[in-house]
C-alpha cells in the first residue's frame, strides 16, 4: 500500500494500523510504501470503517508503481501530464508529492476509467488533478511546449505482473510484442512535442520484454535528435538506486525484489 501523505504520512499511519490489529511494516524502496502482512483475528475484528476501499489515509499500490512516480520526481507548481493515467495510482501520489500544488492532466481513452481516476482523486484529496478523455497517440488539445513532465505508463504485455494476473502469458499472441512496441514508440514520438524544453519524459512499463523496453528508448532516441537519457539513480530514493542498471535504467525484478517487474527510463528535452 501507499501512504496518502495529502491527508497522514507514513509513521503515523503505520502506527494508526498497528492499534487497529494490522501487521504493517515500512516498505523496503518506496518512501510512502508499507507492506501489511496479517490482520488479526478478522478485518471485522480490526473495524471494516477503519481499514476499507474508502480509507482516505492508504492506496492500495504495488512497490514497483510507486517508485515509478518517484522518478517522475515533481515539484510543487509544476504542469504535469499522465498520458495513459487510469487506474490513477501514479497520478494521486504525483499530486501528494506535489503537495497539491500545480496542475496535473490525467489523460485516458476510456470514459468509464477516467471516472474511476476521478472517485480516487476525491477519496484521497488529490485537488489538483483534472481528467480529459483523450488517445495520446493522437494530437492533443494542448499547446506544444505546455508540460514540466510527461509521465507515460505505457500500454503493454504485462508480463512483468504476471504473478499477479497469471492469465497474461495465454493472452499474449505471436506478434503482439511487435504490435506493442509500435504503439509505444508512436505515443512517445507523440508526446514528445508537448513537453518544455528542459522537461522530462518517463517512460515506464510492466514488462521485461526487451522489445517494450530498451528497444522504444533507442526509438525515441533516433528520431528526436533534442532528447537525452538521464541516470535514474539521481532521482531516485537512496534505496532504490540499486535498482537502476551501468545504462541508468530503472528495473524491478519480482523473484528478488518482491514487487512487480517493471522497466523505466527517464529522458531530458534539451
Amino acid at each position: 500500500m501507499r501512504t496518502n501523505t495529502i491527508v497522514i504520512d507514513r509513521d503515523a499511519l503505520i502506527e494508526e494500523l498497528l492499534k487497529d490489529g494490522i501487521e504493517v511494516k515500512k516498505s523496503r524502496f518506496s518512501p510512502d510504501g508499507g507492506e501489511i502482512s496479517k490482520i488479526h483475528p478478522s478485518i471485522e475484528a480490526a473495524g471494516r470503517a477503519k481499514f476499507s476501499s474508502k480509507d482516505k489515509r492508504f492506496y492500495v499500490q504495488d512497490e514497483a508503481s510507486q517508485i515509478i512516480a518517484c522518478l517522475v520526481a515533481p515539484k510543487p507548481g509544476e504542469i504535469i501530464l499522465d498520458a495513459c493515467a487510469a487506474p490513477g495510482g501514479k497520478t494521486t501520489q504525483t499530486a501528494a508529492m506535489m503537495k497539491n500544488q500545480g496542475k496535473i492532466w490525467a489523460l485516458d481513452k476510456s470514459a468509464s476509467r477516467l471516472k474511476s481516476i476521478e472517485q480516487t482523486a476525491r477519496r484521497l484529496g488529490a485537488e489538483i488533478i483534472k481528467t480529459k478523455q483523450a488517445d495520446a497517440e493522437k494530437s492533443l488539445e494542448f499547446e506544444a511546449d505546455s508540460f514540466d513532465a510527461i509521465l507515460l505508463d505505457g500500454p503493454c504485455s504485462g508480463l512483468g505482473v504476471l504473478r499477479r494476473t497469471p492469465d497474461i502469458k495465454w493472452r499474449i499472441k505471436e506478434g503482439d510484442l511487435k504490435e506493442l512496441s509500435g504503439r509505444q514508440k508512436r505515443l512517445l514520438d507523440n508526446l514528445a512535442r508537448y513537453l518544455k524544453k528542459g522537461g522530462r519524459i518517463i517512460y515506464s512499463v510492466c514488462t521485461l520484454e526487451p522489445e517494450e523496453m530498451e528497444d522504444v528508448i533507442k526509438g525515441l532516441l533516433s528520431n528526436n535528435a533534442g532528447f537525452v537519457m538521464e541516470n535514474a539513480a539521481d532521482f531516485l530514493p537512496a534505496p532504490c538506486k540499486a535498482l537502476v542498471d551501468s545504462k541508468g535504467f530503472l528495473w524491478t525484478l519480482p523473484h528478488g525484489d518482491g514487487c512487480g517487474g517493471f522497466f523505466a527510463a527517464r529522458l531530458k528535452k534539451l
